[in-house]
């Protein structure tokens, strides 16, 4: 989990995320304002990502999937996620 803005800190985005791939390993980080989001809520958040992405990973490494199909299922996942009301946030 990435640092948080403090309640007196501007921050001009509700989540902000940050991803890139260093030794082979993907590293995000998940920067929010305190003033809009509880810890627990973006760590929730951030548990269902890795578990969507570990999904289509091994959606992906199971099957002689083409690039096209991992498009699709990317963009498939992304359309029928649901989206976190805001006053959850």
């Amino acid at each position: 989990m990435g640092a948080e803005h403090s309640p007196e800190e501007s921050c001009d985005r509700l989540l902000d995320i940050n991803g890139l791939v260093a030794e082979g390993q993907l590293q995000l980080d998940w920067t929010y304002s305190e003033n809009f989001h509880q810890r627990s809520t973006i760590e929730n958040l951030a548990e269902d990502f890795v578990v969507s992405l570990r999904s289509l990973i091994a959606h992906c490494l199971s099957a002689d999937v083409s690039e096209n199909q991992i498009i699709q299922s990317l963009d498939h996942q992304i359309n029928n996620s649901q989206p976190v009301p805001l006053h959850l946030l």
